[in-house]
């Protein structure tokens, strides 16, 4: 068994369950035999929605939220679906730190799309920033999350040409820096960002 869902936990107990009930219905019955009594409605209606949660939320739920994110990544969906979708993924009770990566980098190429509806891309950079500032508030010593928003920030500038985007690239990256100084990706964006400053001698 691997231990990384819900659903190897339920397959592992019950199967403990089962050798359990083998190991003990082999034993020689009690001379004196005591009728079974039967189990109490209220614990067979607890166990029924413990059962149809775990259900839900290992599978139903999961599925859902997958869905959304096809629909998210679709390259034929609009940046208001994208939008859309995005949003309906979070609503799931499950890992975000992937999905903002995917919303994030989708919308970022849609910068550099042919004629992109503006005020929806602004809307929907808008929204990556704030969830990827999420990400990397909730992991602040992880490499990837320091590297990606740093990276977005330089679209993100060359979308809106705010110079305070140029400003928070460069001292994210410098964290990210700080917290893998032998990963070269890193240097290169911050290096992208000082060329983009016009600090080319810094950048080299």
């Amino acid at each position: 068994f691997v231990f990384d869902m819900i659903n190897t936990y339920l397959v592992f107990f019950l199967t403990l369950g089962f050798i359990g009930f083998l190991a003990f219905d082999n034993k020689e019955e009690e001379s004196d035999v005591k009728r079974i009594k039967p189990i109490h409605p209220l614990i067979l209606i607890i166990i029924i929605v413990v059962m149809g949660g775990i259900f839900w939320l290992g599978n139903i739920n999961q599925a859902q939220s997958g869905l959304a994110i096809v629909q998210m990544v679709n390259p034929q969906s609009s940046i208001e679906e994208i939008n859309t979708s995005f949003r309906k993924s979070l609503k799931f009770f499950m890992e975000k730190y992937e999905t903002r990566e995917h919303f994030t980098r989708k919308v970022s190429q849609l910068i550099f799309s042919t004629d992109p509806d503006k005020e929806a891309l602004r809307n929907a950079l808008a929204l990556a920033e704030e969830e990827m500032k999420k990400s990397a508030k909730e992991n602040p010593l992880d490499l990837r999350t320091n590297l990606f928003l740093g990276k977005f920030y330089t679209s993100y500038f060359q979308f809106s040409n705010d110079v305070e985007k140029l400003v928070l690239a460069e001292k994210t990256l410098k964290k990210a820096i700080e917290l893998g100084p032998t990963n070269q990706q890193g240097y290169w964006y911050l290096g992208e960002v000082m060329l983009v400053q016009g600090r080319d001698e810094e950048a080299i």
